[in-house]
């Protein structure tokens, strides 16, 4: 598996991983400007499996809209966060973010698991609202 910064090719599959994840977008979205603020993690064919976005936002930063191969396994699914956690990780704190936090769903309780077992620590229930600018 290869980890890499998004380009404007990999919208369409950005854009679907991130639906099919759940996250709720207007089909209308220009999904080209990836680069640099989205990951994606590649198999050895060449598909995306999973994908999220950077949010270098000072002193807290965020990772957003982690996004699954509906395909994966749960431990296949692991592996792909882990990576592209490893390089998130490593480019936001080049950044210059201090403190790095991560919206999930409150359904996600596996997940929740996972981020706790790597450090994370809950800061109560969250909801997200977007609208259109």
């Amino acid at each position: 598996m290869k980890v890499r910064f998004a380009k404007a090719e990999d919208a369409a599959q950005v854009q679907s991983l991130v639906q099919l994840s759940g996250h709720s977008m207007p089909p209308d979205l220009d999904w080209t400007k990836l680069f640099p603020f989205w990951l994606v993690a590649e198999g050895l064919e060449g598909r995306i499996l999973g994908c999220m976005q950077l949010v270098p936002s000072l002193p807290v930063g965020f990772f957003e809209f982690l996004s699954f191969d509906p395909r994966l396994g749960f431990l296949q699914k692991g592996r792909v966060l882990k990576s592209l956690e490893t390089i998130g990780e490593a480019w936001l704190k080049k950044a210059g973010v201090q403190y790095l936090g991560v919206h999930i769903q409150p359904q996600a309780k596996s997940w929740a698991q996972v981020l706790r077992s790597r450090g994370f620590v809950s800061q109560g229930m969250t909801a997200l609202y977007s609208r259109r600018l």
